[in-house]
């Protein structure tokens, strides 16, 4: 089942050139408030989809989903046994024709390129001889050997 949204994790497809696609950026929304079936559906579904969520293990008044959304702003609400619901306890938006919604604003994350990689020019390596490691290692090998039998 396709619910138009990244359900788990903060995600991003790459392939050699760098990213593709939007980068998701996980986020858990909860419904609080109790009842017996609780959905999420929100702009980041375009409103077509609901979700539906799970209670927490222990809090069985408290309803969760993780979902992964483009940065960016969202609106959400919740269905809580068929009525739909804002949460008051945080920011939400009066819509034309009365509609009031939650809202949340995904930021950017902060990704730092790598210092160096395979693709970076001027890039410095080190060579290893395989030879000389090999002689080193029986040595330490040796003499450990040799501590053990003194």
């Amino acid at each position: 089942m396709n619910l138009g949204v990244e359900m788990f994790g903060t995600s991003r497809r790459h392939r050699s050139g760098g990213p593709v696609g939007p980068v998701l950026i996980s986020k858990r929304f909860v419904w609080p408030h109790g009842g017996r079936m609780v959905f999420l559906t929100g702009s980041f579904t375009r409103w077509t989809t609901v979700i539906p969520m799970s209670p927490r293990e222990g809090c069985p008044t408290e309803f969760q989903v993780i979902c992964g959304l483009t940065p960016g702003y969202h609106q959400y609400k919740f269905n809580v046994d068929g009525e739909w619901r804002h949460d008051e306890h945080q920011p939400f938006v009066c819509g034309d024709g009365g509609t009031v919604n939650t809202f949340y604003l995904v930021r950017q994350p902060v990704i730092l390129p790598p210092i160096v990689n395979a693709e970076t020019p001027g890039r410095s390596y080190m060579e290893v001889d395989n030879d000389v490691v090999g002689h080193v290692l029986t040595f330490l090998i040796l003499m450990k050997g040799k501590k053990m039998l003194m």
